[in-house]
């Protein structure tokens, strides 16, 4: 068991939110494998308070998780949690047991979104302000170190993180890459080892966890972690590495584990009306380092459910 301020899980590993792969069927099957918590993907705050249909049909909160929104605007962040308490209008609102704010995506920073807020501080300790005033639930950011190699330099993180901890958010995660990188290069352990030195609010790393090393190498700096791309392919990485901080034994038959994840990828995507999109990446992900190349390239060209069915057997 473990407390993140006012959250309380069963264990350290989290899966985080992924546009286009976060959907209720790899959070269940992540939560097998020894995942404590999860979350939705980035929602906008200003499309959620306009009770938008479309967004409605893609919010699958099924399963107890945070929900993460994207925001600029204090007000307009104030009303989507005041829906949120309310659990008003969006199915699945009951489920939800957290509220995080994105401070960290790199590809809406022309929208004044994600990770643009890291050069914005008093504009962040408004967001906080709001988060804290309003939500019923626990709260929490998910940052970037800065927004590019030059603005690392002044260390925009540790202001951000200070910033949290004063305005009393319950955890945050840092992801210890720029925004500049995308998804590519380095992770920077050391301003995780800066960030855990300067303040006590709890914290989660992120961030280049692609197996059981490299996961024990980040957990000393923190207090859990959050994997994200590597367990679209490998749900199963959840088990090697909760194995690992018990000091146990883990025997992992990758293929095996592999064929039964995609057995219960589609019998979650049948149960939850999850969509074709969805369905094929997650499959194609699945798929990787089994020596399946032609049939990866073969789903590409799918068009059904069913012609993907045929295909995988």
């Amino acid at each position: 068991m473990i407390k993140l301020g006012r959250l309380e899980l069963s264990g350290k590993l989290l899966l985080a939110p992924m546009a286009m792969y976060s959907d209720v069927a790899m959070r269940k099957i992540c939560y097998g494998y020894g995942c404590s918590y999860s979350f939705s993907e980035q929602i906008r705050a200003d499309e959620f308070i306009a009770k938008d249909e479309k967004l409605a049909k893609k919010l699958d909160l099924f399963l107890p998780m945070g929900i993460q929104f994207l925001a600029n605007d204090p007000e307009v962040l104030r009303k989507a949690i005041e829906m949120v308490n309310k659990k008003e209008f969006y199915l699945g609102l009951e489920n939800v047991r957290s509220i995080d704010l994105n401070l960290g995506c790199p590809f809406l920073m022309n929208k004044n979104l994600g990770a643009a807020l890291l050069n914005q501080p008093q504009l962040v300790r408004e967001l906080f302000k709001v988060m804290k005033e309003t939500s019923s639930l626990p709260i929490s950011a998910k940052i970037r170190l800065a927004i590019n190699a030059k603005h690392k330099k002044t260390k925009p993180y540790l202001r951000i993180v200070k910033i949290a901890e004063e305005e009393g958010l319950d955890f945050i995660v840092v992801h210890l890459r720029n925004a500049a990188q995308e998804y590519s290069g380095e992770i920077d352990l050391a301003a995780l080892k800066e960030i855990r030195e300067n303040v006590k609010i709890p914290l989660i790393g992120n961030g280049d966890i692609v197996d059981v090393k490299s996961g024990i190498k980040m957990k000393q700096f923190c207090d859990a972690l959050m994997v994200g791309r590597q367990a679209v392919s490998d749900p199963y990485l959840f088990k090697q590495l909760d194995c690992a901080f018990k000091n146990m034994k883990c025997s992992i038959d990758v293929i095996k584990e592999k064929q039964k994840c995609i057995r219960q990828y589609l019998s979650y995507s049948e149960q939850y009306k999850i969509g074709f999109q969805h369905i094929k990446i997650h499959l194609q992900a699945l798929l990787r380092d089994t020596g399946k190349d032609e049939l990866i390239k073969e789903l590409t060209h799918t068009h059904t459910v069913e012609e993907i069915r045929d295909l995988v057997g």
